[in-house]
């Protein structure tokens, strides 16, 4: 299940980003589907809110029952 965060590295905090249960069949494709989401999602704040706020966002990738 992928699990994307945005964080504020100001404020030194994250919020996970409710994304609905995204499974996948494999720890590469999560993990690409995630940084792929992550640059789409950086755009749709954009680059002012972004830097204002040092923006950056954490993905994990975590099995379960045998998917990704």
């Amino acid at each position: 299940m992928l699990v994307i965060s945005l964080c504020s590295f100001i404020h030194q905090n994250c919020q996970p980003i409710d994304k609905g249960n995204m499974l996948y069949d494999d720890w590469n494709t999560c993990m690409g589907v995630g940084y792929i989401s992550s640059i789409k999602i950086l755009n749709d704040i954009g680059k002012e809110e972004v830097n204002k706020y040092q923006i950056g966002t954490q993905i994990m990738c975590y099995q379960t029952k045998g998917i990704i």
